[in-house]
């Protein structure tokens, strides 16, 4: 029992610096371009630890095409904190146009489409899960839509 409750404890104290580092990021990121913070979703949190989770287990990386979420996701990192940074990272070939035109350099929407989901406007939760050195986040509303803004 005690080791149970030890479990439950350790996996709650993950979860919440998961939490507050993902949303650190991804809020100050959104202060930067003017766009409202978001808020944690435990529900999202609870389906982007599930597919973190799956890929994890079975080895693969792909997006889940989960309907109605926005997903990124990231492998190789040593926290939550530095997945996001390196997805706040794409800026630097960001242009603010009309999805998927947002991309400089010879760079296209690929290249930024992590960061353009972490600012797009119109989301305002995120729920993230880390497995091993998978990392994956999901957003509600989604972005990334072709044809809008990001902000």
């Amino acid at each position: 029992m005690k080791v149970l409750i030890l479990v439950v404890a350790l996996f709650a104290l993950a979860s919440a610096d998961i939490a507050s580092e993902s949303l650190a990021v991804h809020n100050a990121h959104r202060s930067q371009v003017g766009v409202p913070a978001l808020s944690w979703s435990s529900s999202l949190a609870a389906s982007a630890l599930r597919y973190a989770q799956q890929l994890h287990r079975t080895n693969t990386f792909q997006h889940s095409g989960q309907s109605g979420v926005g997903e990124n996701l990231a492998k190789g990192y040593g926290s939550m904190r530095a997945a996001a940074q390196a997805w706040a990272d794409e800026k630097r070939w960001f242009k603010n146009g009309n999805f998927p035109n947002v991309a400089t350099g010879g760079k296209s929407w690929h290249d930024v489409g992590h960061y353009t989901q972490m600012v797009w406007r119109n989301t305002r939760q995120v729920g993230c899960g880390q497995a091993g050195n998978v990392y994956v986040c999901h957003y509600q509303p989604q972005g990334n839509f072709m044809g809008q803004r990001t902000f």
